[in-house]
């Protein structure tokens, strides 16, 4: 059951780094598209990975393309 339950702790906890990683990233896309900056999926890639370099959100956190589709089609 402790196993369980750790196993639950960790998964909510990088469910909310998943977010908060959403959340600044978008931040940061809006940013960049208000000064005319156009972004490719690269950029996206870069900026996630640097954004949870900094804010330590995601244990072994890639950024993989599959990742950068998702993102963009949930925060379009």
């Amino acid at each position: 059951m402790r196993e369980y339950e750790r196993d639950s702790k960790l998964k909510q906890h990088r469910i909310a780094g998943a977010q908060h990683l959403g959340v600044v990233l978008n931040e940061k896309i809006k940013q960049k598209f208000s000064e005319g900056v156009s972004l490719h999926d690269s950029d996206i890639h870069t900026m996630a990975l640097s954004i949870n370099s900094k804010l330590n959100l995601l244990e072994g956190f890639k950024a993989s393309h599959m990742w950068v589709d998702r993102f963009k089609k949930k925060d379009g």
